[in-house]
């Protein structure tokens, strides 16, 4: 069965199933050498920060994420999360959320047309080999990142990771900017080496996998 993950009705499904546009999507997913990592931010004064760290299957589904989740649910709340608490969140037309702020005088031309911007260049990649689509979603977070910088009441973060291995050096890099490395066993359970050995093994079996799935979504919250 060949399964399209450009498509709305797609995603709309899979978020239906599962209530939730966070790393939820994929907790049954087996970590296999074609996944991929993704980490964002979500900040607004009114409903606080929401950081997800979540292993995707693989870089088009990735693509997909972004187009489909990821963008929706940043763009909806950079503009209406300045005024409410946003709770739940379902709308996966970024197109449409961008009208609406626009009529509402809640988003300004130049944001709009930032968001439009980075809503083709994502579509784009659609065309691009599987094996190229990282390293222009990587050139994309750098440029996501420096659009929204925002300030005390918003921003908005994300960075993707090529393999765990990937994943790992970088939240070691990361942590040590703000903690030691005692802080880092204490947060997650297991030292600096266990980690990136954690890392690397946890495509090659189910045990390792699961047990890294775990740390992504319940325990790096507390590093980065």
């Amino acid at each position: 069965m060949i399964v399209t993950y450009n498509s709305i009705d797609y995603w709309d499904k899979l978020v239906r199933n599962n209530k939730t546009l966070k790393s939820r999507i994929f907790e049954n997913e087996p970590i296999t050498e074609k996944t991929v990592y993704m980490h964002y931010v979500i900040f607004t004064r009114k409903s606080g920060i929401q950081s997800v760290w979540t292993p995707i299957p693989k870089a088009k589904m990735l693509l997909g994420y972004i187009q489909y989740c990821l963008l929706p649910e940043a763009f909806y709340k950079w503009i209406e999360g300045k005024y409410k608490n946003i709770a739940e969140f379902s709308q996966l037309n970024a197109e449409k959320i961008i009208s609406e702020g626009l009529k509402d005088g809640k988003l300004s031309q130049s944001e709009a047309a930032t968001m439009k911007k980075q809503i083709a260049f994502i579509k784009s990649l659609w065309d691009v080999p599987s094996d190229k689509v990282m390293k222009e979603l990587k050139k994309f977070s750098r440029e996501f990142n420096m659009s929204w910088l925002g300030d005390i009441d918003t921003f908005l973060y994300m960075k993707v990771f090529s393999s765990a291995s990937e994943l790992g050096q970088f939240i070691i890099n990361t942590n040590l900017q703000t903690d030691s490395e005692d802080d880092f066993e204490k947060k997650i359970g297991m030292s600096e080496e266990k980690w990136i050995e954690l890392c690397k093994q946890g495509h090659k079996n189910p045990v390792s996998g699961e047990k890294l799935k775990l740390t992504l979504t319940r325990d790096l919250t507390e590093i980065v």
